[in-house]
């Protein structure tokens, strides 16, 4: 699994969003999967806005990512 802090983080570029896409794919095909942690309310927003809310997936805290990921209790 890959977890990517995005605390502070109000926008990326176009081709970060299809390097994140392709990332989260090919982690797809080895079962694993990808989380964004710590997202902004702004991000979120933009995720929304694009319909990329649904295959990226944001968790608030790494603790809650963890849990989602079945990692921690």
């Amino acid at each position: 699994d890959m977890l990517v802090h995005c605390e502070k983080l109000t926008h990326l570029p176009t081709s970060w969003i299809r390097a994140l896409l392709c990332l989260n794919q090919k982690l797809k095909t080895i079962d694993k999967q990808l989380r964004l942690i710590g997202t902004t309310d702004a991000f979120n927003r933009v995720l929304k806005q694009e319909g990329l809310h649904t295959t990226l997936k944001t968790n608030a805290t790494l603790k809650a990512a963890l849990v989602d990921l079945g990692v921690m209790k």
